[in-house]
């Protein structure tokens, strides 16, 4: 039996890359280009910007459980209290959905 041992980070390069090629190299560019961070463990990716107390998440893909307690863990550090996204890149909405923290981790 075979398993797949592909990790979150090679999920999320896959992903992008299938939904535009050079898309990944474009979301590193943009992160680094607006001083945001890239989260990458075997477990959730995340790519996001922080500004005005709310960080915005470009991607991520992976264990959402693992992603909420890394947000909770650093939102103090990195300068944030609500957290926002939309859906576009996953063929979903353009509309920008936005929680607090407290909010979000409460629904997981």
């Amino acid at each position: 039996m075979e398993t797949n041992t592909m990790n979150a980070s090679q999920k999320a390069y896959e992903y992008l890359e299938s939904h535009q090629p050079g898309m990944y190299a474009e979301l590193v560019e943009c992160v680094l280009e607006n001083g945001g961070s890239m989260i990458q463990t075997p477990e959730y990716f995340a790519a996001y910007i922080v500004r005005d107390g709310e960080a915005h998440v470009l991607y991520a893909c992976g264990n959402l459980a693992g992603l909420l307690r890394y947000a909770r863990d650093n939102a103090e550090s990195m300068g944030y209290d609500r957290i926002s996204w939309e859906r576009s890149i996953a063929g979903k909405h353009r509309n920008i959905t936005t929680y607090t923290l407290e909010t979000l981790c409460r629904k997981k």
